[in-house]
C-alpha cells in the first residue's frame, strides 16, 4: 500500500482463471478516470484514485473535507493546516450483509463501523493519510477480521508547510 505521498504505490486487483467455475474479474479495480482511453486510465491509476472490489455490485466513496470547504478524495491531498479539523466520510453501496467498513490511517485501523456508511474527525496532525476497507463479517471465535470485499488507496491530508 502506499507509504508515502512521494512514492506512491497504488493498490490494483485483478484476476484469472485456470479451470471451469473460476471467475474472471474478481477482485477489480475500480478506476476514477477522464475517459476509457489508455491514457486517462494510467493517469487515474497513477494518481490513486482507484479502489479495489471483490465484484461490480460493490461501490465504495471515500471523501475528507473541512468546514471551509475544501475537500479531496481518492488519491488526493486535503492541503490543511495541520490543526484543522477534517471529516472523513465513507459510502459503500453492495455491500456483504453484515460487512464492518473501517477506516485506516498510518497510525493503524481508528474507526469501524456497520455500513453502508462511516463518518470520523481527525486533524492532517494525526493522521497523514486514510484509507477505507470494507470487510466480510469475522468469523465466530477466529478474532481475526472478515474477509476483505473493498480497499480503497488514500486521502492524503495536510500538505501545507510554513
Amino acid at each position: 500500500m502506499l507509504v508515502s505521498r512521494d512514492s506512491r504505490l497504488p493498490a490494483m486487483g485483478s484476476s484469472d482463471a485456470h479451470r471451469e467455475g473460476q471467475d474472471v474479474g474478481l477482485p477489480q479495480t475500480v478506476v476514477y478516470a477522464d475517459g476509457l482511453a489508455r491514457r486517462p486510465l494510467l493517469e487515474g491509476l497513477r494518481a490513486g484514485r482507484s479502489y479495489l472490489a471483490e465484484s461490480s455490485k460493490l461501490s465504495v466513496e471515500l471523501k475528507a473535507t473541512t468546514a471551509g470547504g475544501a475537500y479531496a478524495t481518492l488519491g488526493g491531498t486535503l492541503r490543511a493546516d495541520d490543526d484543522t479539523e477534517v471529516t472523513v466520510t465513507l459510502s459503500v453501496r453492495g455491500a456483504p450483509k453484515g460487512a464492518t467498513l473501517h477506516l485506516v490511517t498510518d497510525e493503524g485501523t481508528l474507526c469501524t463501523g456497520p455500513g453502508p456508511a462511516l463518518s470520523w474527525r481527525t486533524t492532517p496532525s494525526l493522521a497523514t493519510y486514510v484509507r477505507a476497507e470494507v470487510r466480510h463479517p469475522a468469523r465466530q471465535g477466529s478474532g481475526l477480521p472478515g474477509a476483505m470485499a473493498a480497499l480503497t488507496n488514500p486521502v492524503w491530508l495536510g500538505g501545507v508547510r510554513p
